[in-house]
């Protein structure tokens, strides 16, 4: 048994892995939520891979996050950039989340890129919300994006740029 957290996992990670390949996609999701919780290179690389190959890309980008690496950033980047975004599949917005987690976490430098690039292609205005706080905080947040959030429809977001621009409604 490998430790989970504050639990013992009762499968070898071996089968974790086979069940990442199951035709049953709630299957494949609950054992990539699994590999989230036990860090190795072996989960490390599985991740890549499967950006690499464009599979499984919202899992892939979940477990890369938890296992990342200084050198991962490009390939995040880039998987962002490949991840389809639509109201009628939502697993783009936990790969979001688990990114925007990554980013809390870290005190290193991460190019404004990633950010905007969440930003544009996100369709929940909380997440959206939180990216300009995240990215106002970092000081990467560029003066056009807080501008036009003036008019984002999250209220939050219109209030958060107004005091920030100083404008009062």
């Amino acid at each position: 048994m490998r430790p989970v957290g504050n639990h013992q996992l009762p499968l070898d990670e071996k089968y974790v892995f086979e069940l990442t390949r199951s035709d049953n996609e709630s299957i494949r999701d609950v054992a990539f939520e699994m590999m989230k919780h036990l860090s190795s290179d072996k989960i490390h690389n599985y991740a890549v891979s499967l950006l690499l190959e464009k599979k499984e890309i919202a899992n892939a980008m979940s477990l890369l996050c938890s296992c990342y690496k200084p050198n991962d950033e490009k390939l995040l980047a880039e998987a962002i950039k490949s991840l389809t975004v639509s109201y009628d599949e939502g697993s783009w917005h936990s790969a979001f989340m688990d990114i925007q987690d990554l980013l809390d976490k870290r005190s290193c430098k991460i190019d404004p890129g990633l950010f905007l690039n969440i930003y544009r292609q996100t369709l929940c205005s909380s997440c959206r919300f939180y990216l300009v706080e995240s990215m106002f905080k970092r000081k990467i947040l560029p003066l056009e994006i807080l501008e036009e959030c003036m008019y984002d429809s999250y209220e939050e977001t219109r209030k958060f740029a107004a005091r920030k621009l100083g404008r009062r409604k």
